[in-house]
């Protein structure tokens, strides 16, 4: 009996043990992005967008801005004759140090079409200076803003 017994256990624990790992293997792999409260501490503040390979029409180097909180982003640009708003847009984020999942949840009326959409970047941040590059092969310079900047 005791022979037949560990014939069934034997097969049913490797098994068991397959089936752990394999759902710890699919987990990772879903969760390409994972936020960590140090990684997401560096891009919390605004900042001033400095260089871009396609800074817009007008430009918005100087003028742009992007804003992070612990959960959500925006960015922003005005005309810098007028004031008035060109864009705006923002959203949730995923963060793990190097590569960003942006998520569009709202957006004035001129980027409207970008709800829903998820983006990729990759980020370098070094102090106060962000560099990003974006899913069609763009690059972007910015920097924070800090309080010292106003006084």
């Amino acid at each position: 009996m005791t022979c037949c017994y560990i014939r069934l256990i034997a097969p049913l624990t490797i098994l068991a043990a397959l089936t752990s790992a394999f759902h710890a293997t699919s987990a990772v792999a879903q969760q390409k992005v994972l936020p960590s409260k140090e990684s997401v501490a560096q891009l919390i503040g605004t900042w001033k967008l400095e260089k871009a390979d396609h800074p817009g029409n007008p430009s918005g180097i100087g003028n742009r801005l992007k804003m992070f909180t612990g959960t959500h982003w925006s960015i922003v640009q005005a005309d810098p004759k007028t004031g008035e708003i060109i864009f705006l847009h923002g959203g949730t984020y995923k963060f793990d140090g190097s590569t960003m999942l942006e998520k569009v949840a709202f957006a004035g009326k001129s980027t409207l079409k970008f709800v829903g959409n998820t983006s990729t970047l990759k980020l370098i941040i070094d102090g106060d200076t962000l560099k990003q590059s974006n899913a069609d092969g763009s690059d972007e310079t910015w920097r924070r803003i800090n309080i010292s900047d106003f006084e």
